[in-house]
């Protein structure tokens, strides 16, 4: 499946949006691994790691106004914050690995503001990006389901399921 999505690219970027930073070597080294065996294409990645948990605050003529959606503020090459919520002085905070191949800090603040307008639920854009919201919501699901007497959470992981590609 990978090679028909490469098919006649040169260059090609994986930019991976994930809620936590990445561990120590154990993404990378994997990511590492499958990009060894596509010599011939030139890849590079991005791990950002997206999050509302940290001090910043964005106000605009004294709080007196609301913020515009997709500001963009750079705070330095591997960091920058972007206002998905109007109504909140709280901004995203997007931060690029340190270990990433690829490393432009406004080409992938854009991309996450683009994801923040997708969503199966209204036309309303959410406070979080696609790429961070559905797997949050898909692991509070899971969680809900301990409560199921016998519910035994490796019927996930039949292989029909384990192998398919998911977007969400």
């Amino acid at each position: 499946m990978f090679e028909t999505l490469l098919l006649g690219e040169s260059d090609v970027h994986l930019i991976f949006h994930i809620y936590k930073s990445v561990g120590k070597n154990r993404e990378i080294r994997a990511l590492e691994k499958v990009i060894e065996r596509y010599k011939h294409i030139n890849i590079s990645y991005a791990f950002v790691h997206l999050n509302y948990g940290h001090n910043f605050r964005v106000y605009f003529n004294d709080g007196k106004n609301d913020l515009r959606k997709g500001q963009y503020i750079r705070l330095n090459a591997l960091e920058s914050l972007m206002i998905v919520n109007d109504k909140s002085p709280i901004p995203l905070k997007i931060s690029i690995d340190k270990r990433s191949s690829f490393k432009d800090i406004y080409y992938i603040s854009q991309q996450v503001f683009f994801f923040s307008h997708l969503s199966e639920r209204s036309f309303m854009p959410s406070k979080k990006p696609i790429t961070i919201l559905y797997p949050s919501i898909m692991a509070n699901l899971i969680e809900k389901l301990k409560i199921v007497k016998k519910w035994d959470y490796d019927k996930l992981r039949v292989k029909g399921v384990t192998e398919k590609l998911w977007f969400l």
